[in-house]
């Protein structure tokens, strides 16, 4: 089975300095190809995606959903794999992926790890080992087949924050979810510039009032108001 790897970006040139090599020598018989979706960056992120020889696709808007969605439309891969650039899936990902599809798992996930030692980023992280909806997270990766991606409506464009997780929702329904016990690292930043456990607070008490019912604007302007 054929992977393609889906990188939502705007002005990441140092994490995509260091991650696309990475992703280039896991390269083999799985990873068919590697898109960088771009949504209008002004730094050197499409010069360094073209020296990894990666496809550096410019999408129409800016917006994770919309980039996401152009970059899945053209990718030719059976499975696709999101990825934010800030985070670093463990050695052989794409055999591990194949392989719990193989299985019959359609989609699915790797437990997490940051950046930090703090110890409350640790513990967060160790919660994502478990498959349930308030663990997840778009820093963990999602793979999915691109069939069970169609079925389910694709990510809503509408939507600017929060939509990892609400896609997971609409994918559950059409696929067995499996999180793969390997960790993926992801960077710790926001936590860093905001506050680890402000942040944390913040993030904890949004997904408190999505599963309330609150609408995505009201979800969206309080994140704009206390998140950096």
């Amino acid at each position: 089975m054929k992977i393609s790897v889906i990188i939502p970006t705007i002005n990441e040139e140092a994490n995509l300095a260091e991650l696309l090599p990475f992703l280039s020598k896991q390269a083999g018989n799985n990873i068919h190809e590697i898109i960088v979706a771009d949504g209008g960056s002004t730094d050197n992120s499409e010069k360094i995606s073209e020296l990894n020889k990666i496809i550096f696709l410019k999408c129409k808007r800016k917006g994770r959903s919309v980039q996401m969605n152009e970059a899945a439309d053209l990718a030719t891969g059976e499975i696709l794999y999101f990825l934010h650039a800030d985070s670093r899936p463990p050695v052989n990902f794409s055999n591990d992926i194949v392989e719990w599809v193989q299985k019959g798992y359609e989609s699915g996930c790797f437990r997490m790890s940051f950046d930090s030692r703090h110890w409350l980023l640790r513990l967060s992280g160790w919660f994502t080992q478990f498959n349930v909806s308030w663990c997840r997270g778009g820093d963990q990766s999602l793979f999915v087949t691109k069939q069970v991606f169609e079925k389910s409506g694709k990510y809503d464009e509408k939507l600017i924050i929060y939509e990892d997780n609400e896609i997971l929702e609409r994918i559950r329904k059409h696929s067995k979810f499996y999180v793969i016990q390997k960790r993926i690292v992801t960077s710790a930043r926001r936590f860093n510039e905001n506050g680890t456990i402000r942040l944390y607070l913040i993030f904890m008490w949004i997904h408190t009032r999505y599963r309330l019912g609150a609408s995505h604007e009201q979800i969206f302007a309080y994140y704009k108001k206390h998140v950096k």
